[in-house]
């Protein structure tokens, strides 16, 4: 494991450092109305990707763990679905497109919208290949592909920079670089998948068996993580949503750590070993909560300089909000580690879906009465507190079937030294 998460990391933090210039750039070349439009047109995007193929990503996840010999078949999976949602994705974006610009702000048009309809396709095909990698074990591979779009994404500051219209020219560099990107997941996909027609009826209905109550759940979930800047903007609008979307984006930095953990353990996770997965969970929420209470004693005492020194005084309202959201941040991947295990070890499939949406649907009422009561502050509350909902009732449901002590989730040296000593060949 350790190997797998040194990979990981060490991708995680070179697409870290390009993610964090683009953003900065970005904020520096936007003001905080328009910045708000590009990150939640950008937010739009990952929502409209999980809503179509959240399922399938699970799905092509775990079959390529459990099944080896499937994994070329699974490719061709990956990219029938891409093909199916271009057939879709531009008739609707063509209808939709001015009705939305029109709904979400007076900064938006139509044009603006179109372009980042179509980003839904190639975000679809990244996200299918990212699982099937991290499913096969390709921990390197799906590094790398991440590591790309990353770089790519600072096209989308180099769009508004040389654009008349910045705010367009930012959506179609991030079009570019999402195209750009799905032919370095192809590449790689043929590498480390292969490639064949999925012709077997068992794989489909496995794939289905799988991907379709987890698609409700994931849709849930990510419409959870995503309401409160929606939401905001639908309520207060303008300048605070710029503000509140630059707070996130900085927190959700903690992905540095959390993220590649989780990529490199999820094949382990989801593996035919229940008592090696549950040592792995216990592992992630141990450094899950040393990671958390870090980052918010970080953005409490450095939030305030680093928000001026990256994106200036307008934004300065958003070091107040970090040491919140921060915290949301580094809990998710317990749910998301958690909730793995009760799919693969628990049959959990239908539990995650119900509590995802009960979850989402308690935090959204939850926006609608904290953002009205308390701005961006009430979003945020509202936001960490569905989080740790989230972690809790895995941890609960996990302990019913396989009882453990609590004392286990306390971090230990042990487990810092788990995670930060050398590789072991054997591991």
């Amino acid at each position: 494991m350790r190997r797998d998460y040194a990979v990981t990391l060490a991708g995680q933090v070179s697409q870290a450092v390009a993610s964090l210039i683009a953003v900065v750039v970005l904020a520096r070349l936007l003001p905080p109305a328009q910045f708000g439009v590009a990150v939640l047109l950008t937010m739009a995007v990952t929502i409209a990707g999980i809503a179509v193929a959240a399922g399938a990503q699970a799905a092509v996840l775990v079959t390529s763990a459990r099944r080896p010999a499937a994994r070329p078949e699974i490719a061709g999976v990956n990219l029938a679905l891409t093909a199916v949602v271009l057939a879709v994705a531009i008739p609707v974006a063509l209808v939709a497109s001015q009705p939305f610009a029109t709904a979400l702000s007076r900064e938006a048009n139509g044009s603006m919208v179109f372009v980042t309809a179509i980003r839904i396709v190639p975000t679809v095909y990244i996200g299918l290949v990212t699982a099937s990698l991290t499913g096969a074990g390709r921990i390197g591979m799906a590094a790398l592909l991440g590591l790309a779009g990353a770089a790519f994404s600072t096209l989308m500051p180099l769009g508004a920079w040389i654009a008349a219209d910045r705010l367009l020219g930012a959506l179609i560099g991030a079009l570019v670089g999402n195209v750009a990107t799905m032919a370095i997941g192809a590449l790689l996909s043929r590498r480390g998948l292969g490639f064949a027609s999925p012709r077997h009826a068992t794989l489909w209905r496995e794939l289905w068996s799988i991907g379709a109550p987890l698609h409700l759940g994931t849709v849930a979930y990510w419409l959870l993580l995503r309401a409160d800047a929606f939401i905001l903007n639908a309520i207060v609008g303008g300048a605070e949503v710029g503000i509140y979307a630059l707070a996130l984006t900085l927190t959700e930095r903690v992905s540095l750590v959390t993220s590649p953990l989780y990529n490199a353990t999820a094949w382990r996770i989801s593996g035919p070993d229940p008592a090696a997965a549950l040592r792995t969970c216990l592992l992630i929420v141990q450094v899950m909560i040393a990671v958390g209470v870090a980052a918010c004693v970080g953005a409490i005492v450095v939030g305030p300089f680093v928000v001026d020194l990256l994106a200036g005084p307008a934004y300065a309202a958003a070091a107040g909000l970090m040491p919140i959201l921060v915290v949301g941040a580094a809990l998710l991947p317990v749910w998301s580690a958690l909730g793995l295990f009760l799919v693969s070890h628990q049959d959990g499939v239908w539990l995650t879906t119900v509590v995802q949406i009960t979850v989402a649907v308690a935090a959204i009422a939850g926006y609608l009465v904290g953002i009205r009561a308390a701005g961006m502050i009430g979003a945020a509350v509202v936001s960490t507190l569905a989080y740790a909902s989230l972690a809790v009732i895995a941890l609960a449901a996990v302990r019913s079937r396989h009882a453990f002590s609590l004392a286990r989730l306390i971090p230990t040296p042990a487990s810092v030294r788990t995670m930060l000593a050398p590789a072991d060949p054997r591991d």
